[in-house]
Formats: C-alpha cells, structure tokens, sequence
C-alpha cells in the first residue's frame, strides 16, 4: 500500500537578533585603526554633499562672512545641530574608579609614527577588487579574512561561524555559502591561504602551480602529481615520516620518492607569515590609537589619537532646504519630493556618521580606560612581570560593555606608552593554574618552550615528557598534557614531526 503524501504549511515562531542600521555602522567604525578610519571618514565626505568638515559656525558667523550688519536671533546652532569634534584631551585616573573628562584644554601636539606600508589584512582586502563578488559574498569574504591565523588559516568551524554571522551581525547565511566564500579566499595569494589544515593547506599550494602547468617542466609535474597523491590518499604516512610504508604504497623507488618529498618540504606551511613578514619588513612602526603617558607621581594619562580625522557637521544648507520642503508638505510636486527625498537620505546618512564616530570615540576611551586601571602598575613599571591576570571578559564587566566590542577595540589597535608601542592584546594576560595550585604564564611558557625546541637536536628532538623536565629546569612547572595543550596552541609540531627526515 503505498504511503500518500500531501504538502502543508507551518507556521513557526523564531527570536532573530536584528542590528540598526546606526548599531551596524557603529560596529564598523569600532573595528577601524585610526589609519583606516582617517581614510574612511575622508571617503564618507567625498560621497556625502551633506557631510561638511571643521567646526560649524554660529548665525552670526556666516553673516559677518556675507557682509550682513544684522542677524535673526543670533541662535548659536552648535547647540541645535549634530557635530562631532576630533578632541586631544588627556583623561586622568583614580584606581577605584573609571576616569571623568580633566578639563577642555588642548594638550601639545605629539609626532605620532606612521606605518609605512599595508597590513596581511589590508593586503587580502585589496585582492577582493579581483573577484565580482555580490554583496553577501564580499561581506562573508570580509569577515573569513579577518577571521584567518597569523599562519593565514581559518582555524574556526564553519557551522560557528554561521552562527556569529546571525548572532552578532544579523547576517543570515548557511553552512553552503559560507564554503563557497572560503573557496573565494582560496585563491587569494599566496597560495595556501584560507586552508582549515595543513593537509588543506598542501593541497592548495599543489593545485595552484598544476594549474600554472604550462610553466612547468614534464618532470617537474610528475613530482608534483604523486606529491599530491601522497598528501591526498596517505597523509598520514607523510606527516609520520613513515617513509618506508610510503615506498610500499605508492610503488615508488627511495630516489623518486625522495624527490617527492623534497618537493613537499618546499612548500609553504605558513601562508599567512609571507604577507606578515613582509608587511614586517618594510613597517617603521605602528600608528597608535591610544597616546598614555606616565610621570612620578604615579599618574596614568592616556590621549585617544584622532589622526587627521577633522571636525565633522552635519551641512546646514541642506538641513534648511529639507525644513524648507516638508513646510510646503503635500503642495511639492514629483521632482521636488524626490529632491526632498534625496536631502533626508544625505541628512541621516551624515548624522548617522557623525553619531558613530562619536560613539566610537567614547567606547575606545571608555575601555582604555579600563584596561589602564586595571593595568596600572604595567602601565607605571612597563614590567612583563607587573602584568596582572586579565582577560576581555574582565574588562567588558568593568565597562559594562559587551565582550565582543572589546574585542573590536582591541582587534588590530596599538597604545604607546611613555614611547614604547604595544599592541592591545600585550595588555591582557591568559594564565593557567597548575597542580600545585599556582599560577603559570602562557607567554612565559610559550617564550621557554620556543627556546627550547630552537635548541634541541633535530636528529632526536625533546618529547613532551622530556620538554616537561627542560620547563622544570626553568622554573616552569606544568604536567606533559599541559605541555601537549601548549604546544598544539602555540602551532609547534610533534616530536616525530620536528625530526629531521
């Protein structure tokens, strides 16, 4: 008996969380350097007429540029009217406390460094303009690069991050979408970017010179091709260094398959160093967001660095002109409503702007704020060994902010202090409790472990239970599985993976 089927409706309810336009563009701004947002508010006053920068002036002002004796009202519409000022003021701190505006003096001036070249970010996000990419596609894009490993690998599960997208940036995407975007990033230069593995990693690098086949000699693509075979059908064996059962799988003869091997080792595991180093290599410094400075009286100051972002205003030409329309109401004709149409759409544009550049501007403060009294005997000492425990989750309680936003203050910004540049991220500090109940320093394992392995015998490398004992000699005690989670996080190979073929 067959079994009958029939189509239906259900009606389902479901809780999104949906950002504002002015919620969305604040995030924007927040994640901006001050290099990149110098760049972007000056883009935003090329497209927006109803943008102005400098300070606005009073009634009175404009009339005595146009020449007038007389003004109507003399209302000073600073007070009337949306206006973001660029503000140099130093905030002073008490440590019980977050600190209050000092006063509006101007401070002096200070030579700010410049960096001399483009990020690994800003180098992937230029590669974009290579690809006709929809707008869902350049956002996912987007937010894949920024999401990438400083070895240029997306080490995030894809189902997470179809949650983040819906979660934090009302986007709602699928797990399909995201991989065809990752596909995107894949072909980005240098080859190997965007892998989620090493094997993935390998792979990427094997398929972009075969496909530059033309290039590349007979012998040279037979090497290739059984590299490839080899990562793809028995990577295991290869990252064993399992050389002998290779031999037998593959049917290989000890020169040819030597050969392989060699070509494999020339790869690139690390993709994303390449743009890093370079980026490196031609940087002078950083430009810093936050200016801090010390004296000996053991007061904390600290200046958010605008750039050359300018004064902002909303154009009152323009502001007028609208007012002026929507008096005469129902009595404008087509092409008037569209020009009315036109002049509320630049209005709210550059208040919105306005808004969130002032919004960011608080929210940098506010949570530097934080970190400062939370760091403050760092800050006055500039001693790795006066870092006290901390973590975002700290600095969101303190600011009543939500971690994810400290997160983007902290995301690619730098602090000089006292001229010494710190990126954001030095100022916290991720500690683990061993079994002895004390507090152990990642950034001193991870700084011991390196020296370590740096040092060891390549022909016979430290296992975890040798590296353990190595740590103990240095006043690092931490158990074997604790060196395995170490050693995993920070990216170092396997004893057997870090001996010499």
């Amino acid at each position: 008996m067959g079994v009958s089927q029939s189509a239906y409706q259900v009606l389902t309810q479901q809780q999104q969380l949906r950002l504002s336009p002015q919620q969305l563009l604040t995030v924007k701004m927040l994640e901006l350097p001050v290099a990149e947002l110098t760049d972007n508010v000056k883009n935003e006053l090329l497209d927006n007429v109803a943008l102005d920068e400098g300070l606005l002036k009073t009634a009175e002002e404009r009339d005595e540029d146009n020449g007038a004796d007389e003004t109507e009202g003399g209302v000073d519409e600073r007070e009337e009217t949306d206006e973001f000022e660029s503000s140099d003021t130093l905030y002073d701190y008490d440590p019980d406390d977050l600190p209050a505006v000092s006063g509006g003096g101007e401070t002096e001036k200070q030579e700010i460094p410049v960096g001399a070249t483009k990020s690994f970010m800003d180098d992937m996000m230029e590669q974009m303009v290579n690809y006709d990419l929809t707008d869902e596609q350049y956002t996912l894009v987007e937010y894949l690069i920024y999401s990438l490993d400083n070895r240029g690998f997306l080490s995030r599960p894809i189902p997470s991050i179809v949650d983040d997208m819906l979660i934090n940036h009302n986007i709602y995407t699928d797990e399909e979408e995201v991989e065809k975007a990752l596909k995107i990033v894949q072909q980005f230069d240098p080859a190997g970017i965007g892998a989620r593995d090493t094997r993935e990693c390998l792979l990427l690098q094997i398929d972009r010179i075969l496909g530059d086949s033309n290039h590349q000699s007979f012998e040279k693509l037979g090497l290739l091709q059984d590299a490839r075979d080899i990562i793809d059908r028995h990577y295991d064996l290869f990252i064993n260094n399992n050389v002998a059962k290779l031999q037998t799988v593959t049917g290989m003869n000890s020169v040819h398959l030597s050969d392989v091997l060699d070509t494999i080792k020339k790869l690139n595991l690390h993709p994303g160093l390449a743009l890093s180093e370079s980026a490196a290599d031609s940087v002078q410094l950083a430009v810093p967001d936050f200016i801090v400075e010390t004296d000996s009286d053991g007061n904390v100051t600290f200046a958010l660095n605008n750039g050359d972002v300018p004064s902002l205003h909303v154009n009152q030409e323009y502001v007028r002109m609208l007012d002026a329309m929507q008096k005469t109401g129902e009595k404008l004709g087509r092409h008037d409503k569209e020009r009315m149409t036109y002049y509320q759409q630049k209005v709210d544009a550059a208040r919105m702007f306005i808004k969130s550049i002032r919004q960011r501007q608080q929210t940098l403060e506010t949570t530097m704020a934080a970190i400062i009294d939370l760091q403050r005997q760092f800050f006055l000492s500039q001693n790795d060994d006066d870092l006290q425990k901390l973590i975002m989750e700290d600095v969101a309680k303190k600011t009543g902010l939500d971690v994810s936003t400290i997160s983007r203050v902290c995301n690619g910004k730098y602090a000089l202090v006292d001229g010494t540049l710190y990126p954001m991220s030095y100022f916290f500090k991720r500690v683990r409790t061993n079994k002895k109940g004390e507090d152990v320093d990642s950034r001193k394992v991870e700084t011991a472990m390196r020296d370590i392995i740096d040092g060891e015998d390549k022909r016979n490398p430290y296992s975890d239970n040798e590296l353990v004992e190595q740590l103990r000699l240095r006043g690092i005690d931490i158990e074997r599985r604790t060196v395995n989670r170490y050693r995993s996080l920070f990216g170092i190979p396997t004893a057997l993976k870090r001996k010499s073929i």
